[in-house]
């Protein structure tokens, strides 16, 4: 059986779809998509709702790092950031 491609992790509250692990938008896991990115988390393990909270209606993404991005990582941490935009909660 084939499965479509553009199947996605069904987040429900966020306690068991892995925030880095899980394939929740295009293509691979957000570790695989954003490599720089994960080795310059502070956090890498854990599940979607420890990576953000609710601000009212809104869902506010609260990814820490380790320290600051150089100028040379800044594009792919812009990337990062528009792609989980795009994922719904």
């Amino acid at each position: 059986m084939v499965m479509d491609e553009r199947l996605r992790v069904i987040l429900g509250k966020g306690d068991k779809a892995n925030f880095w692990s899980d394939v929740m938008v295009e293509g691979e896991t957000l570790k695989e998509d954003f490599p720089r990115i994960f080795s310059l988390t502070s956090k890498k393990r854990g599940c979607v709702r420890e990576y953000g909270s609710w601000d009212g209606n809104i869902w506010k993404w609260d990814i820490s790092l380790r320290s600051p991005c150089f100028n040379w990582e800044l594009e792919q941490w812009e990337c990062f950031r528009k792609c989980l935009e795009n994922i719904k909660i």
